[in-house]
């Protein structure tokens, strides 16, 4: 038989080639995604081995017995295909001991969190999931500043929302939000700026160059989702990040308009106008291609949800 190996991208690749496939494996079809490409017979395959091998990478380095002794809980960065695998994988864990009590995944993107939730519901499981979705940029920007307080006691400052994460573990966050609901912000006026704040931070991300790595890809995610911070908080942008440990880059890009992540930026503020000369200008200036700024945009747009009101 012949074949291929597929090594990024496996649920997005199944959902635009679902209807060549003759076969599906039962992984593949419960995961929606596929690891491997077979033809046999004459017959188109698709398999999904990532609940297998993120099982044996699990059973490498957790201990037999460890939850129920620990009686801890799995606090998982990223809701993808990984995310599913192991949740497939433990699910199926006969003893009760090897199986965490509450399996926690956070992502910022509501579609993926959705999708996993639907999956894990297939799942014959006493595991308590839940979902955490971390795209609001006043509530991201608070928790920066809450881990990077003196009252928390870290040794090191706390530069990302991912490391923040795992650093506080799933305990300290729950108690944290629940501090937060009696100052949340429900001022209608502001959601627009929230919005255009994770739209930009989206925007900002998949303008970056191709095969850079994930942290810097985090960074310039922070430059859009705190570039509008000045308008929600009232107060200059410079004082506002200068409270927490950013990297300069990000301080750079937002305030000074200089720096490596600056052109992302820009072009992200510039695709929210319909000044198309500008865009072409930002495209001469920081030599990027328009045909790759459309892809990026298309790219961001594809992945919204649109909730249209009932009539």
């Amino acid at each position: 038989s012949m074949g291929a190996l597929v090594t990024t991208h496996k649920i997005t690749l199944l959902e635009a080639t679902r209807d060549r496939f003759e076969y599906l494996d039962p992984y593949a079809q419960l995961c929606g995604e596929i690891s491997s490409i077979s033809k046999r017979d004459g017959k188109l395959e698709g398999h999904a081995k990532d609940p297998i091998t993120s099982g044996l990478a699990w059973e490498a380095f957790v201990e037999p017995g460890y939850w129920g002794k620990t009686n801890a809980d799995v606090l998982c960065l990223g809701a993808g295909g990984s995310a599913i695998a192991i949740c497939v994988y433990i699910a199926g864990l006969a003893n009760k001991a090897d199986r965490p009590r509450r399996f926690i995944a956070v992502n910022r993107s509501p579609g993926r969190l959705e999708q996993l939730q639907a999956i894990n519901a297939q799942l014959k499981t006493d595991i308590q999931f839940e979902y955490i979705l971390n795209e609001d940029p006043l509530l991201a920007y608070r928790f920066m500043v809450y881990t990077n307080s003196a009252s928390l006691g870290l040794r090191t400052g706390i530069d990302s929302l991912r490391r923040g994460l795992v650093m506080m573990g799933y305990s300290s966050i729950k108690r944290w939000l629940s501090d937060q609901l009696p100052h949340a912000n429900t001022e209608a006026s502001l959601r627009p700026v929230r919005e255009a704040s994770v739209l930009r931070a989206r925007l900002t991300e998949h303008l970056l160059q191709s095969g850079v790595q994930n942290d810097l890809r985090r960074e310039v995610y922070l430059c859009g989702l705190f570039s509008q911070l000045d308008e929600l908080m009232r107060e200059p942008l410079g004082t506002i990040l200068h409270r927490i440990p950013l990297s300069e880059r990000i301080y750079d890009a937002i305030v000074m308009h200089t720096g490596p992540y600056a052109a992302s930026l820009e072009m992200a503020c510039a695709l929210e106008t319909e000044d198309a000369s500008a865009i072409r200008q930002l495209c001469e200036t920081h030599e990027m291609d328009l045909e790759e700024v459309n892809r990026a945009l298309l790219r961001v747009l594809s992945s919204l949800e649109v909730i249209r009101p009932s009539h």
